[in-house]
């Protein structure tokens, strides 16, 4: 199984383009994780 990341800092990059990219490469799966951080702590939820 051969992984590739889209971005290794916090830079936007379009829907569109991450497709393009899973396309290039012939992907056979496409995973879109996304985790997001506050220094609000008492921010909830998913």
């Amino acid at each position: 199984m051969d992984i590739y990341l889209i971005r290794y800092s916090d830079t936007l990059i379009s829907l569109s383009d991450c497709t393009k990219l899973a396309k290039a490469l012939n992907a056979d799966l496409f995973i879109s994780l996304h985790c997001n951080h506050s220094h609000n702590p008492t921010a909830r939820g998913i």
